[in-house]
């Protein structure tokens, strides 16, 4: 076990002095990097503009707060209630199956019902998952794991489609602001997690976890004060989404094509255009390998030396997927296209992977501990550089039209990666090899994607019969 306190260095365990070096390097280095990534081009936000980022940010902040807060306990928290490796494993499949499945069909009623509400339907679709959590039932537990699943798909698409939609509409000529919004977003969110881990440790230590009454399944206190802090969250994000947002819709409220239509417009517009198409390449092999390794890295990093310090070690990942956001705004305030960050952020995702998966089939030792987890810190680099400028990217390939629609679509191989690697129980090692092999297909595919193209705008003016040749008519 790792004696005293993991954030002051330990001159007797040399792996503790490791972890603490660059938990603190990285903190130093995060500073930097936020102070650095202010914009500095001389063409700054409106007071319009600078509004509607805060409108967003506010209310993302809120709702990613009560995701964060609950994700450290779910699986502690069914093992308390006594169910084996196998029932949990059921559950987690569960969650990634409802997003893969019922996540398609949600995103594309989105964009005729509108974001907003879909917004709306993720705060209440999570606060019921998070109330599922007090009963000690496999199959009520199940109904949770499938409301979070589908709440799981418009969290990542819902609110990314109101405000690239609102902005476009909004505020036209400031849209290549986007970037910065979507990088502070994604900024933020790592705070956001490291605050949550932070307050959900103290929180789950005030009340003891046991049953409401004798021999009942309803429990209270422990690892479900998280959740219930994180259902006050939620219901404050929707009360501050309902009075503080407009809605905005893929098509006109009661218009455009039937449901089903519109997910086979989605379909086709997918195959049709290859700017779409790659772009789901890339979030398929990218978001499959990140929740894929966010299975992994906690026993890749058990070692004979000490128990790892687990919380430090998350704050770590935190910063560098903060120095990654920051990178990402610095850059793109300086020119860089999004696309050649993305690519960036695969090929080095890429080799971390493929260091770590080397590492990992050498002789235990301290160097190769500190390899494996600089390759994780590196990775989680990458993810910060990789999520705003994906989103930028889909801000301008995929049509208004569709956008929640397309954008779940995205999410069914990338969940479909997540489930074939559960299912199979493959070794780490090969797990890291996976993750290579998938980002290294996703930097080549970039080299095909040609000129971003805001295909978006021409879509939205293409009459009836135009979309219906390119998309496909009713049936």
């Amino acid at each position: 076990m790792m004696a005293g306190n993991p954030f002051i260095f330990n001159k007797t365990d040399p792996m503790g002095v490791i972890y603490a070096v660059i938990f603190y390097t990285l903190l130093a280095t995060t500073v930097v990097v936020a102070w650095l990534s202010q914009p500095r081009s001389t063409k700054v936000l409106s007071s319009k503009a600078n509004s509607l980022k805060w409108t967003y940010l506010v209310a993302w902040y809120m709702c990613v707060a009560g995701d964060w807060l609950q994700g450290p306990y779910v699986y502690a928290l069914y093992a308390s209630f006594g169910f084996s490796k196998q029932q949990i494993s059921q559950l987690f499949v569960m969650g990634f199956g409802a997003s893969m499945v019922f996540g398609t069909f949600v995103g594309s009623l989105a964009d005729k019902m509108g974001r907003k509400s879909s917004c709306q339907l993720y705060c209440l679709l999570y606060i019921l998952s998070c109330i599922t959590k007090h009963f000690n039932s496999y199959w009520i537990l199940m109904v949770g794991r499938l409301t979070g699943g589908i709440a799981t798909s418009l969290l990542f698409s819902g609110f990314e489609s109101w405000i690239v939609s609102e902005t476009n509409l909004s505020l036209p000529q400031e849209s290549d602001f986007l970037g910065h919004f979507f990088a502070m977003m994604w900024f933020g969110n790592s705070l956001i997690a490291i605050l949550a881990g932070v307050v959900g440790d103290s929180v789950v230590a005030i009340w003891k976890f046991q049953p409401a009454s004798t021999g009942g399944i309803v429990y209270w206190g422990g690892f479900l004060t998280a959740f219930d802090l994180a259902i006050v969250l939620l219901l404050l994000g929707l009360a501050y989404i309902t009075v503080m947002w407009t809605e905005n819709y893929g098509t006109p409220q009661g218009a455009g094509p039937s449901f089903a239509k519109q997910i086979s417009q989605g379909m086709r517009a997918i195959s049709a255009d290859r700017q779409i198409f790659i772009t789901m390449i890339l979030v398929a092999c990218f978001e499959g390998s990140m929740y894929t390794f966010v299975f992994n890295w906690t026993p890749a990093l058990d070692n004979r030396f000490s128990t790892p310090p687990f919380g430090m070690i998350f704050a770590s990942f935190m910063m560098a997927y903060m120095c990654g956001s920051g990178a990402f705004d610095y850059f793109r305030d300086r020119g860089t296209a999004p696309l050649m960050l993305n690519r960036a952020a695969l090929i080095l995702g890429s080799t971390c992977f493929l260091c770590a998966g080397i590492a990992f089939h050498c002789p235990v030792s301290r160097l190769q501990m500190t390899i494996v987890l600089l390759g994780f810190v590196f990775f989680e680099f990458c993810c910060g550089l990789y999520f705003p400028s994906i989103c930028s990217i889909k801000g301008k390939v995929v049509p208004e039209r569709l956008r929640s629609t397309i954008y779940n679509m995205y999410r069914v191989p990338m969940n479909a990666i997540v489930l074939i690697v559960l299912l199979t129980n493959i070794s780490i090692s090969a797990v890291f090899m996976v993750c290579c092999l998938l980002l290294g297909l996703a930097g080549t595919a970039t080299w095909r994607f040609g000129p971003v193209q805001a295909a978006s705008k021409e879509d939205n003016f293409l009459t009836a019969a135009e979309r219906d040749v390119r998309y496909g008519s009713d049936c």
